[in-house]
């Protein structure tokens, strides 16, 4: 495909002005995707806010609507899945600026939907302006959503966004999560508790847990316009990781690339099929590149898994519950049998949190830290193992079964083990801290008069089933 165009960084954009041309046309076409809106609960324009909206959630919709209602997570499709979703959105947006005589040619001849790099720097952290602002040219902004944490110059906590685990994996999918960049293999999958990569968890979960009341909830994430700059720069991150060597390449799974067709509309509002093997090359294939796609560290060379599985060596013996403050659980470490038993040092070690349920849609994610000593109020970054996401898990198992069967998280902590061994701070017991990252406060407090409409970030109650250590 020709002429291709630059999604471009939301805060290199802002930096030149809050209504920098392509923000200002972002906002003017949202409005008039909204003004698209029917009547609760009928089928309605599938260009309009609303209907794209239900693409991604949707339970009211039919079972045998093709089109609403059809995300997917915890699966190899996520990625894929997601660009056809952006991908379609996007050339609505410039269906409707192309025709707007308000904007300028040449915004008109290059504009792209922008990205939210929040793991650049402190600035990218908080909200671009555009967003936080309830009005444009003496109107309500469409780019506003009152339910954020955000709107006041709040900023996300920098572990809700770090890359680096997201970008390890040299495989793309894997039965082991952690070890697999997109997740496990699967079928057609709206929403699985265990098939999630670890870019799905952090920052993609993470994000859509700090940001706001609707984007922490899988039916409601993309009323709120910051959505689709968030998952652009998860589409982006994609990219990067492909470029961060040591042998990183999507799978050629036929499964993947043919085998399941997924349908949109597009611009016109017609009916079109795409399957994963249509979206690869963004350039050729879709028309657009990114600004910056560079890694922000080498990618590192992981081990692959070895051929016989990972053993339980220890974990809880009862559920542990996250309210909103910081937690602490320990259990003893016992020695592995089988054909570890005969080796000196297991070759990968994961930390796994399994049965996580919630009774509510809990707002905040959590810092992971392994072995912190007891007199120690901080979260050293030498014990840090990961971000724990919890986006979407009101949407999988009951907390009122008996035994409930709900999200699992597992990282890999190889690393972390065998630079905790050798400061002799690991042995026959382990200690796992949960700490709360909540969003930020603003540098400066506006005042009374100033502020505007924003939520407040609810942690709701997370209950985790079992936490345990698993040796391979």
């Amino acid at each position: 495909m020709a002429n291709s165009r630059i999604r471009q960084d939301i805060w290199t954009l802002s930096r030149e002005a809050t209504w920098h041309p392509v923000i200002r046309a972002y906002a003017r076409a949202v409005g008039v995707l909204k003004s698209r809106d029917g009547a609760p609960g009928h089928r309605v324009d599938p260009t309009s806010w609303s209907y794209q909206t239900a693409i991604h959630w949707d339970d009211t919709a039919p079972a045998a609507d093709e089109f609403r209602n059809k995300c997917q997570h915890g699966t190899w499709f996520f990625l894929p899945w997601h660009r056809m979703y952006l991908f379609h959105f996007e050339a609505i947006l410039r269906s409707v600026i192309e025709q707007d005589a308000a904007i300028d040619d040449d915004t008109k001849a290059t504009w792209a939907l922008p990205y939210w790099n929040y793991s650049k720097d402190a600035q990218a952290l908080l909200l671009p302006p555009a967003f936080a602002d309830p009005m444009l040219d003496g109107e309500r902004n469409p780019l506003f959503d009152s339910t954020r944490f955000l709107n006041n110059g709040e900023s996300l906590d920098p572990r809700a966004v770090l890359i680096g685990a997201a970008l390890r994996p040299r495989r793309f999918a894997t039965s082991n999560i952690a070890q697999g960049f997109a997740g496990s293999k699967t079928g057609f999958m709206h929403y699985q508790r265990k098939g999630g990569g670890p870019l799905e968890a952090v920052p993609h979960g993470s994000v859509h847990n700090s940001v706001g009341v609707n984007m922490s909830q899988l039916d409601t994430a993309p009323a709120d316009p910051i959505f689709w700059l968030h998952h652009a720069n998860i589409d982006r991150l994609w990219q990067v990781w492909l470029g961060t060597g040591h042998g990183r390449a999507n799978t050629t799974d036929p499964d993947w690339l043919t085998g399941q067709r997924f349908r949109f509309h597009d611009s016109a509002g017609t009916e079109v099929t795409m399957t994963s093997g249509q979206v690869l090359n963004t350039a050729a294939q879709l028309g657009y590149t990114y600004e910056d796609t560079s890694a922000p560290l080498e990618g590192e060379a992981m081990e692959p898994e070895p051929d016989h599985p990972a053993q339980l060596v220890g974990a809880t013996d009862k559920p542990v519950q996250l309210t909103g403050n910081t937690a602490s659980v320990r259990f003893p470490i016992g020695t592995p049998a089988g054909p570890l038993a005969a080796e000196a040092e297991p070759s990968r070690v994961y930390l796994q949190l399994d049965d996580l349920t919630s009774p509510d849609v809990p707002r905040v994610p959590y810092a992971v830290y392994l072995n912190v000593p007891d007199d120690d109020p901080a979260t050293p970054d030498d014990h840090y193992v990961g971000t724990a996401s919890t986006f979407g898990i009101e949407r999988i198992g009951d907390p009122r079964a008996d035994h409930p069967e709900g999200m699992q998280l597992v990282f890999d902590i190889t690393d972390l083990y065998r630079s905790l061994k050798a400061k002799g701070e690991w042995s026959d017991r382990v200690s796992v801290r949960f700490v709360p990252l909540y969003v930020r406060p603003p540098a400066v407090e506006p005042e009374a008069e100033q502020r505007v409409a924003g939520a407040r970030q609810q942690p709701g109650t997370v209950d985790i089933g079992q936490v345990s250590v698993h040796f391979q």
